[in-house]
């Protein structure tokens, strides 16, 4: 797991290895060269949902969130996620000049 703060609390660890989950942390600032996705991939979708809610919320601010807004702001950001983005995120774990020596 990264460091993330609440992954590190007593607690949660105390219940993962209670379910027999043997837990290893990413050392911090390793994310983007031990998790490349979510650097790659997962960063930009959080950032076109945080986009989607903001611009939900500051143009019907008195709306209340639904499940459906959230569904929509969903789709709405993976769409924003280029097919390039994936392929250059997958060709930093890969690069295709060293499949041809698999």
């Amino acid at each position: 797991m990264d460091a993330f703060k609440v992954h590190m609390m007593g607690v949660c660890i105390k219940k993962l290895q209670n379910f027999g989950t043997e837990i290893e942390f990413v050392i911090k600032n390793y994310t983007g060269t031990l998790q490349p996705l979510d650097v790659g991939i997962n960063k930009p979708f959080k950032d076109h949902y945080t986009e989607e809610f903001l611009n939900f919320t500051t143009s019907h601010p008195n709306e209340s969130i639904q499940r459906f807004h959230v569904a929509n702001w969903i789709a709405a950001a993976w769409e924003k996620v280029s097919i390039q983005n994936i392929i250059n995120t997958w060709d930093k774990v890969l690069p295709m000049n060293n499949m041809e020596q698999v």
